[in-house]
């Protein structure tokens, strides 16, 4: 629906989010996977604001920024995959009768109806049958993406307008950082992207995507809550919150209060939607991979483990390593290894073209 089949040689993959604009050039003309190039350029500038603030950027503005980010990267790839905002869509599964099978394509758009307050004729709708089983019996499962149609032509008209590319395709970020992900292929697993204004929360069943739901909770509120709590800098915050070590002798146990504090409030809510996906399709969760900005922050995945474990079926936590697949050039693996899982919706957008 998204993208065409057909392959290319070299593809850029840009993930445009709310803080920056990160951007991957990958190729496979050897036979694997290689780095051309990398950008992440910061928006704050672009609205006025210090890097690291969120913004929302007008058409303007937002084409600036999309095509500094492309010079700076010095990409040469005529192809882009480009990233469709969570906020812009809607993933979730069905359960409908067997023997209506044939009537989905008329009954699909009116159960969408329940779950979204646009018309039905400002969406774009599509469907797949789930490859396993209902969890009731004589019903079939399936997947519904419901997409803004206006945002979706908005931004790739954009694109068209801004960057010099032959093709142009745009799709919802979730599905870059699935695709870049070495998601199990057995039992449940779900992706959390820690991102700055938004907390973004896949689930898959057998490898398979089943629904996401976004969590209006980011990393931003993190900073802001170190900034009123100590009266610093929105710098000054963002600088402790990504610094901060917990447990290290010395520490500031006040800043840690506050950060697990914050970290909490998600976590509490990514709780709550993994116990719905368990009771809905009676399995527990065995792997939860942690990608975006947040991913980076000391500790994190010690402070998520701690809330999502506190039960007898222990779950795997960990950081999500995207470049893992890619050949990358020595001299970006420093890079790599502080900040990859930020770039793992960029990759996996370029993937859907190479693979």
């Amino acid at each position: 629906m998204f993208f065409s089949s057909k392959k290319k040689t070299s593809v850029v993959g840009m993930d445009i989010g709310s803080t920056s604009i990160k951007l991957v050039d990958l190729s496979n003309t050897t036979q694997s996977l290689s780095l051309a190039t990398y950008a992440e350029l910061t928006l704050g500038a672009y609205a006025g604001l210090v890097p690291g603030q969120a913004v929302k950027l007008g058409t303007q503005k937002l084409a600036e920024a999309i095509s500094d980010t492309y010079k700076e990267s010095k990409s040469t790839s005529a192809h882009l995959v480009a990233s469709l905002p969570m906020t812009d869509c809607q993933i979730f599964s069905l359960s409908l009768p067997l023997e209506l099978e044939s009537e989905f394509a008329t009954i699909v758009p009116v159960e969408v109806r329940k779950f979204t307050p646009v018309p039905i004729s400002e969406l774009i709708v599509s469907y797949e049958k789930l490859p396993f089983p209902s969890e009731q019996p004589n019903k079939v499962n399936v997947v519904v993406l419901a997409v803004k149609q206006n945002a979706m032509t908005g931004l790739r008209d954009l694109l068209q307008q801004t960057l010099p590319m032959e093709t142009i395709v745009v799709e919802p970020s979730i599905f870059g950082a699935i695709r870049s992900l070495p998601i199990k292929k057995t039992g449940m697993s779900m992706i959390v992207d820690l991102g700055a204004t938004q907390t973004t929360v896949a689930c898959l069943i057998d490898g398979v995507l089943v629904g996401c739901t976004t969590i209006n909770r980011g990393q931003q509120e993190i900073t802001t809550n170190i900034k009123n709590s100590l009266t610093l800098t929105f710098e000054e915050a963002e600088t402790l919150k990504k610094s901060f070590i917990f447990n290290e002798l010395g520490s500031n146990p006040l800043l840690a209060d506050i950060i697990k504090i914050s970290l909490g409030h998600i976590v509490e809510e990514v709780i709550h939607i993994r116990n719905r996906y368990e009771m809905r399709y009676t399995q527990k969760c065995a792997q939860v991979w942690l990608i975006g900005g947040g991913a980076h922050m000391h500790s994190v995945r010690d402070i998520v483990s701690q809330e999502l474990n506190n039960g007898p079926v222990l779950c795997e936590i960990a950081i999500g390593t995207p470049f893992d697949r890619v050949v990358v050039p020595e001299v970006m693996r420093s890079m790599i290894q502080t900040q990859g899982s930020l770039f793992a919706n960029a990759i996996g957008l370029s993937l859907s073209q190479l693979d």
